[in-house]
């Protein structure tokens, strides 16, 4: 079979698959109604959810005792920050004294 024959065939079955695609597409089956349905229930499936899901939620976690956690954790982070600056610090120290002493004594390697 030549090329262009070949290309001819491709061109022809990409429009049958068109066609075919957007007829499936198009098809009015009880599949088709059960998902558009479904997807239309989920939304208000999530919004029930939701609310439930708080009030246990709030039942739970009385908002005094949300509100010392939240408080807690913020002085936690920064607590954690200034000491994670601390030990960098003292890192970067002694790094820096390590390469004084081994430059000290490359220098007196040299002399």
């Amino acid at each position: 079979m030549t090329q262009s024959k070949l290309r001819l065939n491709t061109d022809i079955r990409k429009k049958i698959g068109g066609i075919i695609l957007s007829h499936f597409e198009n098809e009015k089956t009880t599949e088709l109604e059960n998902y558009t349905t479904a997807k239309e229930d989920i939304t208000t499936a999530y919004n029930t959810a939701f609310k439930i899901a708080s009030n246990v939620v709030g039942r739970a976690y009385p908002k005094d005792d949300v509100a010392t956690y939240k408080h807690l954790k913020k002085n936690m982070v920064m607590l954690l920050m200034s000491w994670l600056r601390t030990v960098a610090f003292i890192l970067q120290i002694q790094k820096l004294k390590l390469l004084k002493a081994k430059l000290t004594t490359n220098i007196l390697v040299l002399t």
